[in-house]
């Protein structure tokens, strides 16, 4: 699986940012950059997920781009912690954005909500 990065939604100049840093590190053939839809968390935005790793950054601008391409994609996944969404580090642990307390809640509540329709 390629890695990717999703744009939660983001202006599209920060998308072509996202892929003129991610070609001139000649990443280009390895990484897609993709717009996303909101994952229950667009007040945070706009935001950043790394796949296949889910770290999940929020309140992303287009002056952390380079940061994030540098460090994360360039040198072996190092989490540039200062934009991590503030849920997302807990006891030294950085966690998915799928187990973010906030997600974890909205799923548990639109599971009860289908559980009673039927």
């Amino acid at each position: 699986m390629e890695d990717q990065v999703a744009i939660l939604p983001m202006q599209r100049a920060s998308k072509k940012a996202f892929e003129e840093k991610i070609r001139e590190k000649g990443l280009d053939k390895e990484i897609k950059v993709s717009l996303a839809g909101c994952f229950g968390l667009c007040e945070t935005g706009p935001n950043v997920e790394i796949y296949p790793e889910g770290i999940f950054y929020s309140h992303i601008k287009v002056e952390d781009i380079g940061e994030i391409v540098e460090k994360h994609l360039c040198k072996g996944g190092e989490i540039v912690e200062r934009l991590l969404y503030e849920g997302a580090l807990e006891d030294g642990k950085i966690k998915q954005v799928s187990e973010v307390d906030f997600i974890k809640a909205e799923e548990n509540s639109s599971e009860k909500l289908r559980n009673n329709r039927l």
